[in-house]
């Protein structure tokens, strides 16, 4: 018997990549969001497979883009992590 294993991929992005208001949105606010996000000592497990990419405001331009890049590279979730890499080509945010 052969068995076909789920694998998944997830994007891991230093969470310099957010505004500290979008951190402290995370934190206080996860369920404000419509998005399903886990709070790690270090950072935030956001599954992409939402329906609801709609910014309500609250959340930076930059959040989305990053959201929407985890997903369109086909991720199920986003990583942010504190010590996560910093990329070039993605906003970085001093807080």
């Amino acid at each position: 018997m052969t068995e076909n294993f789920e694998i998944g991929t997830y994007l891991v992005a230093s969470t310099a990549h957010i505004t500290n208001i979008d951190n402290t949105y995370l934190t206080e606010y996860p369920e404000s969001s419509g998005l399903i996000i886990y709070h790690y000592e270090y950072g935030y497990w956001i599954h992409t497979n939402s329906n609801e990419f709609v910014s309500d405001g609250q959340l930076s331009i930059a959040f989305w883009n990053l959201l929407k890049l985890a997903k369109g590279q086909g991720c199920l979730f986003l990583k942010l992590d504190c010590d996560g890499p910093v990329y070039d080509s993605l906003s970085t945010f001093i807080w």
